[in-house]
């Protein structure tokens, strides 16, 4: 008895050391064996579903599927514990391969349904229940009356075990990895129902192979006890993580919360580490009031300290100056001789928020913002335009980027989630190529229109200013003084020292009384150069042109004067 306790102990200590193997081995891109046939496909399915079983985030999944297999004290022979865990497995398969129908049927518009809160929502509100199950509040299990009819078919326990199968596989969301990505992007795009199910149920069955290990371990396992309690909580506490992973495409401040200082890491890992000392692991809600709540307020400072250490990780040092007007980012372009960077991302896509740490690597930094108007494009619905414009720009998967000459040549492309160093050898030789490129001859003011975000950060970045162009269709006065800052003459000198922003106010009073107070201004046209913020600068208006007419180039070269003081 001895020897297998230490036999289950090795095996437990192999599957805990083993998770930075299984997230190497799981970036594996699907479409490198998609290029060898359906064979390769199912095979790499299988191999990535079991990498993904040695993650971390299916670590909560293991209590649950050892009380199932044999380790309550319940009389489970280890034969009868593999036909539970064949139970849970396909209980497992049946949901990916439920989503794999899914997404087939749906198409393109699939991944929307992961920043849908219909969809969103009702999976949290799961996730906290089977925390609370594991936190003691209640037993999941199914209803009496389902329970005796799916007994009837496989015996006392296989229809609990199914039915855990089925809710089991979510968990494990947050460790997929790059390989599940492409696997779901190929089902949406070939839209194979037969081959989108049975991928990813053979995903499944590879994310199977730990718990008929697990099953075949439990025997020797000690019965349920205070370890089986810790354990529980430690499962409890990696779902609410897991909740709050689903949570964040709806919560966009999620995104931005982290400060990619040191400093921010080192108070994370504190608060978390304060929340184990506290009781957040090794307490329960049974005892007394005192030991309650030091058992949640250890809960909350730890899922704050791995929320903290999670989105430091996924915090870039540097944020590209995105551009969000495609018309603006072109003319831009045009006016500078650059090239556009186009990214396609989506609130829902992890990997494309990984992406960022690679466009905020330094070297990978200087050349776009050298080389490129960096556009984003936003795709998170899936609406019928913003599949129009994936289909145009090739961008079949996300993440994607397309680099783009300002005569629509493409010059170079990325379709997957890649490290700085194969980022630079798309921007580089692509970059060459612009130069190739006949931009022809710029007769317009480049304006950037209702796009506030983006003219600012792109003003910060190449070191100028904005001039704010606040309009209205019904002030004729303002396409007026519009027209004539685009003179041949006097363009040219603007746009070297300020970024042009277009705001339309037609229709809202509102937002005009908002930029009103904001600028300083009393009435419509009104044309403001503004210094952006910057570091430890606020915004500060620099001058204001109210009316057509007058020495507009002195009036510019003086905002721009200050500028340059400033």
């Amino acid at each position: 008895m001895r020897r297998n306790y230490s036999y289950a102990l090795l095996a437990a200590a192999m599957i805990l050391l083993v998770p930075g193997l299984a997230f190497a081995g799981a970036d594996g891109d699907f479409a490198d064996y998609q290029q060898r046939g359906w064979g390769w496909m199912y095979l790499g399915s299988f191999g990535a579903g079991f990498l993904t079983s040695l993650t971390p985030c299916v670590y909560p999944m293991i209590p649950i599927t050892l009380g199932i297999f044999g380790a309550r004290g319940a009389d489970v022979s280890r034969g009868r514990a593999l036909m539970l865990a064949t139970a849970y497995v396909v209980g497992m398969g049946l949901t990916y391969a439920t989503l794999g129908v899914t997404f087939a049927m749906l198409g393109g518009s699939a991944g929307a349904l992961l920043a849908n809160p219909f969809v969103v929502i009702p999976i949290d509100i799961l996730f906290v229940a089977m925390a609370a199950s594991l936190f003691g509040a209640f037993e999941l299990n199914l209803p009496a009356s389902w329970q005796a009819k799916l007994n009837q078919v496989g015996g006392k326990g296989f229809g609990g075990a199914f039915a855990m199968g089925l809710v089991g596989g979510f968990i494990a969301a947050p460790c997929t990895g790059p390989f599940l990505a492409g696997l779901l992007a190929f089902v949406t795009t070939t839209r194979s129902v037969v081959g989108g199910g049975s991928l990813l149920f053979v995903y499944a069955l590879g994310m199977g192979i730990l718990f008929w290990v697990l099953a075949a371990a439990a025997m020797s396992l000690p019965k349920s006890g205070r370890w089986m309690d810790t354990v529980k909580s430690a499962g409890g506490i990696l779902l609410l993580v897991g909740a709050i992973y689903f949570l964040r495409p709806l919560l966009p401040w999620m995104r931005t919360f982290a400060s990619p200082e040191k400093w921010f890491l080192e108070a994370s890992i504190g608060v978390g580490l304060a929340g184990i000392v506290l009781g957040a692991v090794h307490l329960t809600f049974h005892g007394t009031v005192v030991e309650k709540v030091r058992k949640g307020l250890g809960i909350a400072m730890t899922l704050a300290g791995i929320f903290g250490i999670w989105t430091w990780k996924l915090t870039p040092k540097q944020h590209i100056p995105w551009v969000h007007d495609e018309r603006g980012a072109f003319a831009i372009a045009r006016a500078e001789h650059k090239g556009v960077m186009v990214d396609f991302a989506a609130s829902w896509c992890t990997p494309c928020e990984e992406m960022e740490l690679t466009f905020g690597d330094d070297d990978v930094y200087d050349a776009i913002v050298t080389n490129f108007v960096p556009l984003k494009i936003d795709v998170s619905d899936g609406t019928d335009e913003q599949m129009a414009k994936r289909a145009n720009y090739g961008a079949s998967t996300l993440p994607a980027v397309a680099f783009i000459a300002t005569d629509g040549t493409k010059v170079g492309h990325v379709n997957k989630l890649v490290e700085p160093d194969e980022m630079l050898d798309a921007v580089r030789p692509g970059a060459r190529k612009l130069r190739d490129v006949k931009d022809g001859a710029v007769v317009a003011m480049p304006w950037l229109r209702e796009d506030e975000a983006g003219a600012f950060a792109y003003a910060k970045a190449t070191k100028r200013g904005v001039m704010v162009a606040i309009t209205s269709k019904t002030c004729a006065a303002c396409a007026e003084l519009a027209s004539s800052l685009g003179a041949p003459t006097l363009w040219p000198e603007i746009h070297k020292h300020f970024v042009a922003l277009e705001l339309d106010v037609s229709g809202d009073a509102s937002r005009e009384e908002a930029l009103r107070k904001r600028f300083g201004i009393t009435s419509l046209p009104a044309i403001v150069f503004v210094s952006p913020h910057n570091g430890d600068a606020a915004e500060k208006v620099l001058s204001t042109i109210t009316k057509p007419g007058g020495d507009l180039l002195q009036l510019v070269s003086s905002a721009a004067n200050l500028l340059a003081v400033r």
